[in-house]
């Protein structure tokens, strides 16, 4: 199953360099998980540029609705869009369960000054 996701994140992350929101734009995609394991241990990561990380809350997915997170209704649709071009590209190759896969969104500035790989343990 790493084989498999490392294939298509990989592909994904091809189709999401490209994307923009105004000032807004995807720096990087990649994933982490024990998907040796089972499949649902996967996370993919969406990380974004552009904006202040004020502006991006911290593992974000357009599902939450807490108050705490306050973006703009087409923003969070934008980002809905491309965790469904990551989901889309899993159901493609047959993932389980594909989706259900989980994509955060973070802000590349905030990762990169809070450890790297440090930042997501």
């Amino acid at each position: 199953m790493k084989d498999l996701a490392e294939q298509v994140v990989a592909h994904a992350r091809d189709l999401l360099l490209a994307e923009r929101f105004g000032d807004i734009r995807v720096d990087a995609c990649f994933y982490y998980g024990a998907v040796d394991i089972s499949p649902r241990y996967l996370v993919v990561w969406v990380l974004l540029a552009g904006a202040p990380d004020s502006d991006l809350p911290e593992w974000y997915t357009p599902e939450d609705r807490s108050p705490r997170v306050r973006l703009e209704p087409e923003l969070v649709s934008w980002l809905a869009r491309l965790r469904q071009v990551v989901r889309s590209e899993f159901a493609a190759a047959s993932w389980p369960d594909a989706d259900k896969v989980d994509v955060l969104f973070d802000s590349e500035h905030r990762v990169r000054t809070h450890g790297g790989w440090e930042y997501f343990k």
